[in-house]
């Protein structure tokens, strides 16, 4: 519908439209791209590309990046992605199925395989790693989010809560009961998952994994639908289907969506890049080298 759009990522906002509509989204570490005004110092959301190619997000990228007056967390350090990449032959990749944590769906896992075997035609090492990620990341994730919304809109209660969806109140409910303690629980769960994504980010160029579980879900979802199950196995429905919103916890790493093939239900999956902190280039280059390998642009599902 459009040749480039911004989106606003607080936990997959980016990248999960991206995965699900075959085209490439960037979600840039804290600080490259300012904030709004209305979200200072908000660290899991972030500013972002959308785009058909690598080419034309890079080009949005080197506009809507670089240090603003209206935001003190903007780095100063200005990134100019080039339009051509250089290639990625020798790198080391880190995959991760399930970050430890996440149910599958095959035809995700199979996608998910198969991009890795585009990354190995390129000359690339792909093993097997273990992020070793807990239920402990979504409940952080989740009082983080809570918080953050109950901040901006808890006030609007007394006036819309009989007009609000019921889960949105409920949210809103959760987000105001919480305690400072309880919210700066949030970042001691993001230093535990730096532990063992450091090294593993020290050791390989970029960690991959799948943008979602499945490939989508029924325009009916509900968030709070307690029979929600991946393979059988019943899972939290809110963002238990999406592999994106630990990365907002991470939010210093760049984080990119690629398509990664086309499901059986024939809707796209995508596959996510995870660079070393604020490390955009490698990010963009692994992506512009699937790319070209892969492209994406005129592969549509069959409707």
């Amino acid at each position: 519908m459009t040749t480039i759009a911004d989106g606003t990522d607080g936990g997959g906002s980016i990248r999960l439209p991206s995965s699900i509509n075959g085209i490439f989204g960037y979600k840039p570490p804290f600080g490259r791209n300012p904030l709004d005004r209305e979200h200072p110092r908000e660290t899991v959301l972030h500013y972002g590309p959308m785009a058909r190619s690598v080419a034309d997000a890079a080009l949005m990228q080197n506009v809507i990046s670089g240090p603003h007056s209206a935001d003190i967390c903007s780095v100063r350090e200005k990134i100019v992605l080039p339009q051509m990449f250089e290639g990625i032959r020798g790198w080391k990749i880190a995959l991760s199925m399930d970050l430890g944590y996440f149910e599958i769906d095959p035809d995700v896992r199979n996608n998910t395989l198969e991009a890795a075997k585009v990354f190995k035609e390129l000359g690339c090492e792909v093993e097997d790693v273990d992020v070793g990620w807990n239920y402990s990341v979504l409940d952080a994730w989740q009082t983080h989010w809570e918080g953050l919304f109950a901040g901006i809109a808890g006030d609007l209660l007394s006036r819309w809560r009989y007009e609000m969806e019921p889960f949105v109140v409920h949210l809103l409910e959760r987000g105001l009961s919480h305690s400072a303690a309880r919210l700066y629980r949030c970042n001691l769960v993001a230093g535990d998952m730096y532990k063992p994504l450091a090294p593993i980010l020290d050791k390989y160029n970029i960690l991959i994994c799948p943008t979602t579980a499945v490939p989508s879900v029924k325009a009916e979802h509900r968030n709070d639908d307690p029979d929600f199950a991946i393979n059988g196995k019943k899972v939290p429905a809110y963002v238990q289907w999406i592999l994106t919103y630990p990365f907002n916890m991470m939010s210093q790493c760049p984080v990119a969506s690629i398509p990664s093939g086309i499901s059986s239900l024939g809707i796209p999956t995508g596959l996510q890049i995870v660079g070393r902190t604020f490390d955009d280039l490698s990010v963009f280059r692994a992506a512009a080298a699937f790319e070209a390998a892969r492209p994406w642009r005129n592969r549509r599902p069959d409707l």
